[in-house]
């Protein structure tokens, strides 16, 4: 004789999507947090730089030691960057197959020129500087998404 279990496929069903909104909140919140980590750095960054001790900030992988210096040096002496003038302007992430990245977009009056700043943080287990560029702030960028 043939027994049949019987299943309550609703209620399965409901237990199952609970579960994926749990999960994908739970990427969520950690995805922020990293978010969040990686924009404490970049603020600590540009403190540091205004302060000269930003060189151990920036990996050698991704930077050469010789153009950090002499960029972390223009910005002090000859931008002032200590007495900017700006602000954070908003972030970009972008989700590649190599991870996600987190961009930060500052705009500064300095001294020697109007700077806009884009610090890129690689996420993930550790969060990584991986790019610093400056352009000028009129110049068109797709990642402003907040003028």
């Amino acid at each position: 004789m043939a027994r049949f279990i019987s299943i309550n496929f609703g209620n399965l069903i409901r237990k199952l999507l609970t579960l994926s909104v749990c999960v994908i909140m739970l990427v969520g919140c950690d995805n922020n947090d990293q978010i969040s980590q990686a924009r404490i750095k970049a603020d600590e960054l540009l403190n540091d730089i205004s302060l000269g001790k930003a060189y151990d900030a920036f990996p050698e992988k991704y930077f050469p030691v010789n153009q950090t210096h002499a960029l972390m040096d223009e910005l002090k002496i000859k931008c002032d960057f200590a007495n900017r003038k700006g602000a954070f302007i908003n972030e970009y992430l972008q989700e590649t197959s190599n991870g996600n990245r987190i961009s930060f977009i500052y705009e500064y009056y300095l001294k020697c020129d109007s700077i806009r700043f884009i610090i890129t943080y690689k996420l993930g287990k550790d969060i990584e500087l991986f790019e610093f560029n400056l352009e000028p702030i009129e110049k068109n960028n797709s990642m402003i998404t907040r003028p």
